[in-house]
């Protein structure tokens, strides 16, 4: 627990009633404050996540009689970085009525249109006249079932309404609304002991230091045959919660993100959790179950590393990165990126590890290398620079934060080729080799880059007409005419029309092998200075995996860390 000084927002219509007629009823009037009082508090926290606020309140004015009910409404804002916070609400003022007050307060996720209407009454009680109300609230029963319930008496300042509520904060502000039903209860009697009494006060909400009590009742947890196993702990890695089978009481919607669990729209202590844990696959395995399961989409390169890729005009490769949230289910947070296949040690430089490479769908912009030294590139320094940290010309489709952990640091080898005379297979043993070029280093270390020349040419799928394996036995600059099939059934081929750059250096003359339809029509070269489109390609780290999608443009590929 740390202390933090948070400033609470707080606007508060006061509550003002007094006793003065014969008949015994309140007169109301109100008045507004308040605004901007600060707190200092101790934040809440889950998983070593800390929690924080503001909230606006407001309620509304009163008219009591003997008998009256009044509906006021609260609404609780909190905004903030999806942190939580407890809090209470409370009435604070003096009452020196001897008829105590009822309450009843619900709690709903949106504003409800309930109000009620009284009318006033008059009736013969033990021979004396007396005046009394007779209220209906309507709409009642869509506020569900009441969260709290009691009485204000005589000479009390202070009353807990509703004790340890909390509420998740939200950069656009989480909302809940509590209405509150107070009644002057007509006992049927003389209350005439209620006149020169006083009701008055306010309202509002005071920050709680109550923990977020939070049960977990059960963890199951994925065993290799696919059986759960109920388990006392919470696995701390290789698994996935299970958001479908996994439930909470009260509401509360479990989530797991970056090996923490998270429990969202947390709004009693006490609650209860029941979760389910799927066992994770490292992404590279998922891949090659895809291979397995006889799909003509993925297939090995036949290199001296046999890296396994994906093929053909449109594969089912399709994956969700550059999310804002990966745990939320919004679409609209991701980029749409594709997966190039999975690549051993020789390719990236991490010993050991199967890597799986992704490219961004879509064109980022037009850039040129800037230098043939890949050290002293601008688009290599931009690209693992403000691209990586989303910033400066990349402050809106750079790498997001949530991102970055995803990413692998690797040694892109960028050894030169001789494009007039190389297959796909010649291509990659050459950018794997050294730079013929004295004074060039022939790899540069980084997070992102470009494509491969030879990533290009695996990826083609030939057609019936010309198989694949002619097309990789084939200089990829002569796929055209006779064997235009091997770069038209290839799904990096077209960009929406434009020439794509690529990381792999020409050897004569100096220069970068580039491919595309706008002006080459097949794989050519480009000199440092000269601008094509760039598709952002990374290595993505061994345990990332899957959690969810097929892989297809309209269910893509889901990923966690």
């Amino acid at each position: 627990m740390k202390n933090r000084n948070k400033k609470l927002m707080i606007v508060v219509a006061c509550l003002l009633v007094v006793i003065g007629v014969s008949f015994a009823y309140f007169a109301a009037s109100n008045f507004i404050g308040g605004s901007g009082s600060s707190a200092d508090f101790t934040t809440a926290t889950i998983q070593g996540s800390e929690l924080r606020v503001e909230g606006n309140i407001e309620f509304n004015d009163l008219d009591i009689y003997p008998g009256h009910q009044n509906v006021s409404s609260i609404k609780v804002t909190a905004t903030g970085d999806n942190e939580l916070i407890p809090y209470n609400v409370i009435w604070e003022g003096t009452n020196t009525l001897n008829t105590s007050l009822n309450y009843t307060i619900y709690k709903t996720s949106s504003e409800i249109d309930v109000s009620a209407s009284c009318e006033q009454q008059k009736g013969v009680i033990d021979g004396a006249m007396m005046y009394y109300e007779e209220c209906e609230v309507s709409n009642i029963d869509s506020l569900g079932t009441a969260v709290s319930s009691g009485t204000i008496n005589t000479n009390e300042t202070k009353v807990t309404l509703v004790e340890d509520e909390f509420i998740t904060s939200s950069p656009t502000g989480d909302e809940v609304y509590y209405f509150v039903i107070l009644e002057y209860p007509n006992l049927e009697e003389n209350q005439n002991s209620d006149i020169g009494g006083i009701f008055t006060g306010r309202v509002t909400v005071e920050l709680s230091d109550a923990e977020p009590d939070v049960n977990i009742i059960a963890a199951y947890i994925e065993q290799e045959d696919g059986a759960y196993e109920q388990f006392n702990d919470i696995p701390q890695s290789g698994y996935s919660l299970n958001s479908e089978k996994s439930t909470c009481s009260n509401g509360a919607i479990p989530s797991w993100a970056n090996n923490g669990l998270f429990i969202g729209n947390l709004t009693k202590s006490g609650t209860n959790c029941y979760l389910y844990f799927d066992l994770l696959v490292p992404i590279s395995e998922i891949i090659l179950n895809v291979y397995n399961s006889g799909y003509n989409m993925i297939a090995y390169d036949g290199t001296t590393d046999n890296n396994l890729r994906y093929i053909g005009a449109n594969p089912n490769n399709y994956v969700y990165f550059n999310c804002t949230n990966y745990s939320s289910s919004d679409d609209d947070t991701c980029e749409l990126w594709r997966i190039i296949g999975v690549f051993n040690e020789n390719s990236h430089g991490r010993s050991g590890e199967n890597l799986v490479k992704i490219i961004r769908n879509d064109v980022l912009e037009e850039a040129a290398l800037g230098n043939y030294n890949l050290e002293e590139s601008t688009l290599i320094t931009n690209l693992n620079g403000n691209y990586l940290s989303q910033s400066g010309n990349y402050a809106i489709n750079g790498i997001t934060y949530s991102s970055r952990d995803m990413i692998e640091m690797v040694t892109w080898k960028t050894g030169d080729i001789a494009y007039q005379s190389s297959t796909p297979n010649i291509a990659y043993e050459g950018e794997r080799g050294d730079y013929s070029v004295p004074g060039y280093p022939g790899k540069v270390d980084g997070k992102v880059a470009l494509m491969y020349a030879s990533d290009y040419g695996f990826a083609t799928g030939g057609s019936s007409s010309v198989s694949r394996d002619v097309c990789l036995s084939q200089y990829m600059v002569n796929w055209y005419d006779n064997y235009i099939d091997c770069k038209t059934n290839n799904w990096l081929y077209d960009a929406n029309g434009e020439d794509q750059l690529t990381i792999t250096m020409n050897n004569s003359p100096q220069s970068v092998v580039g491919f595309g339809n706008r002006y080459s029509q097949y794989i050519t070269y480009y000199y440092s200075n000269y601008s094509s489109s760039i598709r952002p390609s990374l290595y993505l780290k061994e345990n990332v995996t899957i959690v969810g999608g097929d892989g297809t443009k309209e269910n893509p590929y889901r990923l966690s860390l």
